[in-house]
């Protein structure tokens, strides 16, 4: 049996043969995340964006005489955001 083949159900119940059981299992066992999960996401989120786009902006703004600084404020809290985000999720107690 294809993938396609398959329904929504067949495909999350757990023990199913298309998806191993460690995968189906989601975090607090609701299905849904938790609050401080979807904080840890949104945290890491915000980082990385932070972190790819500031050098833009700066390339971008090549006549702009204080672009230094604004990089650095942009890459700041882009690189706290993420510290934060990673270091919350390492300290999060996990199931397996």
């Amino acid at each position: 049996m294809r993938r396609a083949d398959l329904s929504l159900d067949a495909i999350v119940r757990c023990g199913d043969s298309v998806m191993p059981p460690c995968t189906l299992v989601m975090r607090n066992g609701s299905g849904r995340p938790t609050t401080r999960e979807r904080l840890e996401d949104l945290l890491r989120e915000i980082g990385t964006l932070l972190l790819a786009f500031a050098p833009f902006d700066v390339a971008l703004s090549s006549e702009r005489p204080n672009r230094w600084p604004i990089l650095l404020l942009f890459l700041s809290p882009g690189i706290f955001f993420l510290a934060i985000a990673l270091l919350a999720e390492r300290r999060r107690p996990h199931d397996n």
